[in-house]
């Protein structure tokens, strides 16, 4: 067998093919377009079985069955051309001037037997040429909007459609050359693989084709189970999702099982859609599997009513995981759904990942909900624990006393109570009233409400009046600062927050040791550092230091009392003046605590009066 009947056959065959294959893509999802594919490669296939049918002596060559194939194979473009009306639009007056144009040749064909008028030939050939052309270049200009799969696709099928048209003409120019046979009998094989690799691309090939935008899928959803919201992360899946099928607009409906309806999320509002099987939508969700379909006024009311106009078809895949469906995740395409398999296969795939991400965001949500509960327990546990030890010791010492002196009194009620007996429980109280005030500071600063009417405050002769306050034989305590360094300041809280890293600093050198209080400027940020010899902390729990009932695993309760709620206090002062606390430290070897202030007034919004935390 020489190559030119072997090349025609390998033509025959890869039409018959493409036959087959559409014709059952048309069967299983009936849609215009998928119709219009089937009849396309139905007519190269019926006219390769008359052939085949008259070499096998089956029919009879005659004038009928020429015109037959000669009507056949004029009325392919004319398909084609309502192929890529239903996928990009045709104008009108050019789909009725090419129908009447092939039915008048079809028509000629049938009333003229060979030889036909001298004008036919030309007509006809300059017609197929000119709509394939036409189609060709409409595929390549609708690529422009697309992305992807079917971006690549439409390529392939618009070089196909031009290769079709050369092989028709090259069949016309074959009287005046002979090599003209060959050119199309090459074109003819490459509009067939073309057509293939549009139409009907084997695995491999689309999973080529589909690998970067999968990739770009899978990589961007692998993150969004950390987004904390839920709807953010729907958002990002949705965006990400449109992308792989170059549509503009998906949409997740998410199943809620109390009132018994799909909700979607859309520009911050929700609408919801029953699981109503005869919709596109409600079908995928109640029979679970991907569907392709037209769109039903009842969803894109509900879901896109401002862009009702711009939806030709609908892609709807289940979300399913762990045998629970989840909800549904809509496509909404401005173009016929021309690879309904492919489409509906990469749809369900998507879907998969998706319901995927989303159960991982809901097992985090959950997980995160849990730790909040148990942390929540247990700083209700250490704050217990702590306010009942701190305030059940004053309290008893108070208690005793007043008991004491009860039992004095009813034994001799002209006895007099002594000054030391006095004092101690002077000293009893003031320290509950302490311990209180530290309470409801502790309060305030959750809510962001401890910093009141701020005023200018000579920062410097702050620190050296209540550094002087702390110096002992014990603890010297050396200020180092400017002359003066004034600033915007609750000057009442700012107080505190020193006198509170004074008192941290003598309470946690217990074998005495110097106290450095070292103020600076720097711009319009006044820097203070308080320095001590005392026991440290370790490096681990250096993170937790400001944390509300933290206390350092080196600090024993039995000589170092308090609730560990000091420097969260202190943090949240320097915050709401605008200004940010750390701490160095080395386990027994002191430590140096940083405050960062801005000198010029921050507000917020949690700037008002607020009562006096000494008063």
């Amino acid at each position: 067998m020489s190559a030119e009947p072997l090349l025609s056959y390998l033509i025959w065959a890869l039409f018959l093919v493409l036959g087959l294959i559409t014709l059952g893509n048309a069967i299983r999802y009936p849609l215009a377009s998928n119709i219009h594919v089937a009849v396309f490669f139905a007519i190269p296939a019926l006219i390769i079985l008359i052939r085949i049918a008259a070499a096998l002596g089956l029919l009879r060559p005659g004038l009928l069955t020429n015109a037959i194939n000669t009507s056949l194979l004029l009325a392919l473009p004319f398909v084609l051309l309502r192929l890529v009306d239903d996928f990009v639009g045709v104008p009108g007056w050019l789909v009725w001037t090419a129908g009447l144009l092939i039915g008048g040749l079809a028509m000629t064909a049938f009333v003229f037997p060979p030889p036909r008028p001298p004008w036919f030939v030309p007509l006809a050939v300059l017609s197929f040429t000119g709509l394939q052309l036409y189609s060709a270049v409409a595929f390549t200009h609708a690529t422009a909007s697309t992305v992807g799969v079917t971006r690549r696709r439409l390529r392939t099928i618009a070089l196909g459609s031009l290769l079709l048209g050369l092989a028709v003409l090259a069949t016309a120019l074959t009287p005046f050359a002979a090599w003209w046979r060959s050119v199309s009998e090459v074109a003819a094989l490459g509009a067939g693989l073309s057509y293939f690799a549009g139409f009907a691309p084997p695995a491999p090939l689309r999973r080529t084709w589909q690998d970067p935008e999968l990739r770009a899928f899978l990589r961007e959803s692998a993150s969004l189970p950390q987004v904390p919201e839920e709807h953010r992360a729907l958002e990002q899946l949705e965006r990400s999702a449109a992308a792989v099928f170059g549509s503009s607009l998906a949409s997740i409906a998410l199943w809620e099982q109390g009132a018994r309806h799909l909700r979607f999320y859309r520009d911050g509002a929700s609408y919801n859609l029953p699981p109503d099987p005869g919709t596109v939508i409600g079908h995928a969700f109640v029979y679970r599997r991907p569907i392709l379909g037209s769109p039903e006024a009842k969803t894109i009311a509900a879901v896109l009513p401002e862009r009702a106009a711009e939806v030709r078809a609908i892609l709807a895949a289940p979300l399913a995981a762990n045998g629970q469906t989840l909800g549904v995740i809509a496509i909404f395409t401005h173009r016929a759904a021309l690879f309904a398999n492919d489409d509906l296969r990469l749809a369900d795939l998507i879907a998969s990942q998706t319901a995927a991400v989303l159960e991982n965001h809901r097992l985090l949500a959950a997980q995160a909900r849990a730790r909040g509960r148990e942390e929540a327990s247990r700083l209700k546990d250490d704050f217990l624990s702590a306010a009942a030890h701190d305030l059940m010791t004053p309290l008893t010492t108070l208690v005793v006393q007043t008991q004491h002196l009860e039992r004095q009194l009813r034994r001799d009620p002209t006895a007099t109570v002594g000054l030391t007996t006095i004092e101690r429980m002077s000293g009893e109280a003031q320290r509950l009233r302490e311990l209180i005030r530290e309470l409801i500071d502790a309060a305030n600063a959750e809510r962001a409400q401890l910093v009141g009417r701020r005023e200018p405050v000579d920062l410097a002769a702050l620190v050296r009046e209540i550094g002087a306050r702390y110096h002992s034989d014990r603890h010297s305590c050396r200020v180092e600062a400017p002359e003066s360094l004034v600033g915007n300041f609750d000057q009442q809280r700012i107080g505190q927050l020193v006198r509170c890293l004074l008192e941290n600093a003598v309470r946690y050198s217990p074998d005495g040791g110097p106290i450095h209080l070292k103020l600076s400027q720097d711009g319009d940020t006044a820097h203070l550092a308080v320095i001590d010899s005392g026991i440290g902390i370790s490096e681990e729990e250096l993170p937790q230091v400001f944390e509300r009932f933290f206390r350092g695993s080196n600090v024993n309760d039995r000589y170092f009392a308090g609730m560990g709620l000091s420097l969260f206090i202190c943090r949240a002062i320097a915050e709401q003046h605008g200004g940010r606390m750390w701490v160095e430290s080395k386990l027994g070897s002191g430590s140096t605590f940083h405050l960062l202030l801005p000198l010029t007034q921050v507000s917020t919004t949690h700037d008002s009066e607020r009562p006096d935390p000494g008063g």
